[in-house]
């Protein structure tokens, strides 16, 4: 697969999934309406980086700006998909230790113009403890659908898998960095699991609409 040919890819799935959630919006649950804010603004972020990448031959103050509204998107989700008071407390303040992370890591480590790579895996080890409670709630609280057609598991399945790829993804990638070995065949593959992961989600969308006409 192509550069180009991989974008056009990952962009048409991007756009397809928001179109289908801004269109079916009304008919969508809460968190999964956040879910299609959440794509759509991601679909907009990625054109702006492709945009800086071309002007300014650097996309990475893009994705600074992406990571904090990543965390504030999939937060606010896991609030609305969580049913413990105390957990979804947690969940919710960690907003402010996060955001001041996010803060000292552009000033102090990887400044505007770098990667925030720092961040995104402090977020995506965050997305992975509230999806392991997640999990632990459906499975105290089973109901009548079956898990492989809830819409809460497959978005479940994507935040954890995902983040647990990224987390790993950029541990492999630091130390490769460090001793001078090539990371693309695995820039590749994060690549391509990036773009189903936003399939999958897509997917999810389609799922909480179908969902919430059934029990209309």
């Amino acid at each position: 697969m192509t550069y180009i040919t991989y974008f056009c890819v990952y962009f048409t799935i991007l756009l397809v999934s928001s179109i289908f959630g801004m269109v079916n919006f009304k008919k969508l649950t809460v968190p999964f309406k956040i879910l299609t804010l959440f794509l759509t603004y991601t679909f907009i972020s990625e054109i702006v980086a492709r945009v800086f990448a071309l002007r300014f031959r650097n996309s990475s103050p893009v994705y600074h700006m992406f990571v904090i509204a990543n965390y504030y998107f999939y937060t606010a989700i896991f609030y609305q998909l969580l049913r413990g008071s105390i957990i979804r407390k947690v969940v919710i303040w960690t907003i402010i230790p996060f955001s001041c992370f996010w803060m000292i890591n552009i000033l102090f480590f990887q400044h505007i113009n770098s990667f925030p790579s720092y961040s995104l895996m402090v977020a995506c080890t965050l997305f992975i403890v509230y999806s392991l409670a997640l999990f632990m709630q459906m499975l105290e609280t089973p109901t009548e659908i079956a898990i492989f057609k809830q819409n809460i598991f497959w978005f479940n399945i994507s935040a954890l898998f995902y983040s647990v790829v990224l987390v790993a993804f950029f541990s492999i990638s630091s130390y490769m960095v460090k001793h001078n070995i090539s990371n693309i065949p695995i820039d590749t593959v994060v690549d391509v699991i990036t773009a189903i992961n936003y399939a999958l989600l897509g997917f999810t969308i389609i799922a909480d609409k179908r969902q919430s006409v059934k029990t209309a």
